[in-house]
């Protein structure tokens, strides 16, 4: 397993700047017929009947990580709490290493999320190489351009305005909000 994380975070060292970064997480809803049990709850935020799906890919395409088990209405950073993946993080079997996530995450010492409002050019220099990968991504994406870690997923992005609209708002974590900060004081300066 070291081995595998050394490269993946080599490779996403060379793609994003993110030092010992392994994999990119995030949820995507898989559209169902409406079941005949239970049907409420797997009516997502935008009314389509569906499976969250969490899915973890590493640099090189590959899905390292899948939960497809939760119905629409649950949020991506519960389905994250009750995985495994988890508990291997806050175990501290992948210590050193980081997942990236969106800001329907919680900041965490493992998981890198977003800042929701930059107060500051270190925290807008840290949002702003996630904005610019993203954009160079779809630019090689319309052009057919083959680039490393490409993804062809069309995910849904569960961000903090979504949660607030439903009332959901993250509960902020301390601790990994100030290991967000190092991470973007040490690597993101402008």
């Amino acid at each position: 397993m070291d081995d595998q994380f050394r490269r993946n975070s080599l490779q996403f060292q060379g793609i994003a700047r993110f030092p010992n970064v392994i994999g990119v997480i995030d949820g995507t809803h898989i559209g169902i017929k409406a079941p005949h049990e239970h049907e409420e709850v797997f009516v997502n935020r935008k009314g389509v009947h569906s499976i969250n799906v969490q899915v973890v890919f590493d640099p090189f395409h590959r899905i390292i990580d899948v939960v497809a088990r939760w119905p629409g209405s649950v949020h991506d950073s519960r389905v994250l709490r009750e995985s495994g993946l988890f508990e291997l993080f806050e175990g501290g079997h992948a210590n050193g290493y980081y997942l990236l996530g969106d800001s329907g995450y919680p900041a965490k010492r493992w998981l890198l999320t977003p800042y929701l409002a930059p107060q500051n050019a270190t925290e807008e220099g840290y949002n702003r190489v996630i904005v610019a990968c993203c954009v160079l991504h779809n630019i090689c994406k319309e052009r057919a351009i083959p680039i490393n870690g490409d993804d062809d997923s069309d995910d849904e992005d569960d961000n903090a305005d979504d949660q607030l609209a439903q009332g959901v708002q993250q509960p902020p974590n301390v601790a990994g909000n100030r290991f967000r900060d190092h991470v973007a004081a040490t690597y993101f300066r402008p």
